[in-house]
């Protein structure tokens, strides 16, 4: 039976050099649902595709989300306002996420622009009032989808 420290032990020397890509695919796919989705391994964020996750700083206000965002991490002492891209592709997903525990009295809204809905309303918005809460948002190539 592989254990995680072993396939830890496998990613820092190379995946391919000590086991197949096949049985590492496999392995990546039980530790993620044995970990509810993502997981660290090396030190590094591996998402249930395998592949890193980018994740961009946000320590001011207001901020424009981008099209090459995917986690988002709110760091700032006071409300803030986020955008949502304009002209995003159809399945594009990304996390916003109120990393410095403050949205409970500084209320983080993440709202749609330029006519695009968020949940069918035009210029519709979410808020992240909870303290180290995350909202997850999915273009569906008419509309966001958030939760």
């Amino acid at each position: 039976m592989t254990t995680y420290r072993q396939l830890q032990r496998a990613s820092d020397q190379g995946f391919s050099k000590q086991w197949g890509d096949g049985l590492i695919r496999d392995l990546k796919a039980i530790f993620a649902g044995l970990f509810g989705g993502d997981f660290t391994l090396g030190g590094k964020l591996i998402t249930i595709s395998g592949r890193i996750a980018k994740l961009r700083l946000v320590t001011a206000t207001p901020d424009t989300l981008r099209l090459d965002d995917e986690y988002v991490d709110v760091n700032v002492a006071s409300a803030v306002a986020m955008t949502l891209p304009l002209n995003p592709t159809m399945g594009q997903m990304l996390v916003v996420y109120d990393s410095s525990g403050n949205a409970g009295v500084n209320i983080i809204t993440i709202s749609a622009a330029g006519g695009i809905t968020l949940n069918g309303a035009v210029a519709g918005n979410l808020k992240i009032d909870v303290a180290y809460h995350s909202r997850r948002f999915l273009y569906n190539g008419s509309q966001w989808i958030g939760s």
